[in-house]
């Protein structure tokens, strides 16, 4: 997963989700890699599909510390999709999730 987020990170993002994907294969319980994923498919303009890793991601690891990451990258993706509403509520909730503080 780390060489995955390190490719994405530099604009390898394809390559990226790739290695995400075989670590999710090897460990089904890492919520990371769908929400690396999630992250991989905005980048590639693929913001339709960030939402449904994400979700995975929470249903896997609901109190996840970096969940608040993970909403932001929705809410992104929805600004992308020009789904202003729906952008606005991931983000407020990202908020909350980070002041909050899980």
């Amino acid at each position: 997963m780390a060489l995955g987020v390190a490719y994405i990170l530099t604009n390898r993002t394809a390559q990226g989700i790739a290695e995400c994907e075989q670590a999710f294969a090897l460990d089904r319980n890492l919520a990371d890699a769908h929400a690396i994923i999630g992250l991989g498919k905005y980048l590639l303009g693929r913001a339709a599909e960030t939402e449904g890793h994400i979700q995975e991601a929470l249903r896997i690891s609901p109190r996840d510390i970096f969940a608040f990451r993970w909403m932001a990258f929705v809410g992104v993706a929805k600004l992308m999709l020009s789904a202003d509403a729906d952008a606005v509520a991931w983000l407020r909730r990202s908020i909350e999730a980070k002041v909050g503080g899980f």
